[in-house]
């Protein structure tokens, strides 16, 4: 706390000599009006930050001094003060981040991930605009616009924008620069796409849960009931390569398989604990259902290396639970992180809380959901046909005893 009194003491004087001070440099003029609203803004939004992981932070910063430096000279790996999951977003970043969350947004239609530095295309949306333009999955996108991309976040920020607006794409597709012209429209992200697979001991239902965003827990509702509807019991839920997202919509999926009574998750703050049991979440959710609706559904989950957060909070619970768990070893992100907005429109995305899984309150950092049944992650084809895939095969093959 001293040190962080000293900070406000500095951020107190700067405010008052600031107009006329040279930074102990008597060459340099005074800065003007604009120049001073700006860093005393920046400056204001550091102390914030400062501020916040000195009362909020999952684990209490040793010395706050040197969490201060490290973030001044830019070195996360001094591991004084950030954890590798906390991150800071500017106003720009912030807006993209929300506007995923809801499901819906101005764009081309990609599903796009960062692989060895490069933004490559995980998935055109079936009908959105890049899939009409030929974008395929395994193009490498190079520039938006006639710019070289940089990451995954300028990537996206330059491809989206008001519906009805063109934007052009290039890429790598295996060696050969292929440019196409989108029109960008409104794009509903589905949180889940579903199919039938017809074994040979019958109908299994699939259902592939790409995020956690706020549709998720009606699509996945809906689905289920489909399924169900059409006298299929038997369902994989496949999280694969599924990072994450919004902790309330985890547990309120969850909460259709729970029975009543079960502990979903722990969350393990630096000064308390709550337990996440059904009726705790029937409350904050304001739920008017009872816990456990597709609790009478054989199901099996499907994870691997790329399932990690809010997906592990899912599979761990339900492996808990006597649940199958098909696959690889999860990520491993057992913490959770609260989004805090700054003075300066940017957000702090803070790890707050530590969660445990189940009735058996499981830890996950560092460790993941070890699967109940591991199979190695199924290799891409060369070709655009579909890949084998061992993990769905062991999944049909337990639903199908």
């Amino acid at each position: 706390m001293k040190a962080l009194r000293q900070l406000f003491i500095l951020v107190i004087m700067l405010l008052g000599f600031l107009p006329s001070m040279a930074f102990g440099q008597a060459n340099l003029s005074p800065v003007s009006s604009e120049e001073r609203e700006l860093i005393l803004q920046e400056m204001q939004s550091f102390a914030e930050i400062l501020l916040y992981y000195s009362r909020l932070s999952l684990d209490k910063p040793a010395d706050l001094r040197a969490c201060a430096y490290e973030m001044l000279r830019m070195k996360p790996n001094e591991k004084s003060c950030r954890d590798k999951h906390s991150a800071w977003y500017s106003k720009e970043e912030a807006q993209m981040l929300e506007t995923e969350m809801e499901g819906k947004f101005g764009g081309v239609g990609l599903e796009v991930s960062e692989q060895d530095g490069k933004v490559v295309v995980i998935l055109p949306i079936d009908g959105a605009p890049a899939y009409r333009a030929g974008l395929k999955s395994g193009d490498v996108i190079t520039k938006v616009d006639g710019y070289p991309v940089v990451n995954i976040m300028d990537a996206v920020k330059r491809m989206r924008g008001n519906p009805g607006t063109e934007t052009k794409i290039t890429v790598d597709r295996r060696g050969k620069e292929v440019t196409v012209n989108v029109v960008r429209e409104v794009i509903t992200a589905h949180a889940v796409s579903a199919k039938t697979i017809n074994s040979s001991f019958g109908a299994i239902g699939y259902i592939k849960v790409k995020t956690f965003s706020e549709v998720l827990p009606d699509e996945l509702r809906k689905e289920m009931s489909a399924i169900r509807a059409k006298g299929i019991m038997k369902v994989v839920l496949d999280f694969r390569n599924n990072p994450g997202g919004i902790l309330w919509n985890a547990l309120e999926i969850l909460y259709d398989f729970a029975r009543s009574g079960d502990i979903l998750m722990v969350m393990r703050e630096r000064d308390r604990s709550t337990v996440f049991d059904t009726a705790h979440v029937k409350k904050e959710l304001n739920l008017n259902r009872e816990s456990g609706m597709f609790r009478d559904m054989r199901v099996v989950i499907l994870v691997n290396k790329g399932s990690a957060s809010a997906s592990e909070i899912f599979a761990g619970a339900m492996k808990d639970w006597g649940f199958p768990v098909v696959g690889a070893n999860t990520f491993g992100k057992g913490v959770g992180q609260t989004m805090i907005p700054l003075s300066n429109g940017s957000r702090l995305r803070l790890t707050t809380f530590e969660f445990l899984v189940g009735n058996s309150k499981t830890k996950i950092n560092d460790i993941g959901v070890i699967p109940t049944h591991e199979v190695v992650d199924p290799k891409p084809s060369s070709s655009e046909a579909l890949r084998e895939d061992k993990q769905l095969e062991k999944a049909v093959e337990i639903l199908s005893k």
